[in-house]
């Protein structure tokens, strides 16, 4: 967490007027209460619409923790808002295997999602240089050696099978009736 404040303090000049940026920390596959209350109490200061959850997540180097993929796909059912525009952005390294990849985005249509994966990246990195005392070619490796996926939920197939929210399509996952709901 204090990596992430510290990258939240030094970028907090690039954020745009009107613009709130939070955040907590949270373990996968528990209690989103207070994630959704953060966003609510959040958008209620600002006198804005109260969304049903959030418009983007980001899975950055997650899907390595295989034993883990069940939590990561339920804790995105129950924050991921039901807009047709919200995303969920995640990315692996090239170190994790088509096969651990794949056990999630396998289980992905369980929870309500489709991901397709975007195109591979030109490795070439874009950013500042000033990030973390690495040179811009230890960078363009870096990137170089990252696969991403855009992922979004797929209401249409839970409609067709009679699944009215991400709850019930937990509940209809064969593979997840071990889960604590």
């Amino acid at each position: 967490m204090d990596t992430l404040k510290e990258n939240v303090e030094q970028n907090r000049h690039l954020v745009a007027d009107g613009v709130v940026v939070k955040f907590k920390g949270y373990e996968w596959g528990t209690d989103v209460g207070d994630l959704i209350e953060l966003l609510q109490s959040t958008c209620t200061s600002l006198g804005v619409t109260v969304p049903t959850g959030y418009d983007i997540i980001f899975l950055s180097d997650l899907l390595h923790y295989h034993g883990s993929h069940f939590d990561l796909l339920r804790s995105c059912a129950k924050l991921v808002s039901r807009d047709e525009r919200s995303r969920i952005y995640v990315a692996a390294g090239k170190y994790t295997s088509d096969e651990i990849c794949n056990h999630f985005f396998e289980a992905a249509p369980s929870y309500g999602f489709v991901f397709s994966e975007a195109q591979p990246n030109d490795g070439l990195w874009h950013g500042e240089d000033r990030i973390g005392g690495w040179s811009h070619e230890d960078l363009c490796l870096r990137k170089s050696n990252v696969r991403w996926w855009i992922g979004r939920r797929n209401t249409d197939s839970l409609e067709r099978i009679g699944i009215q929210s991400s709850c019930d399509a937990i509940q209809h996952d064969p593979n997840c009736k071990h889960l604590d709901l």
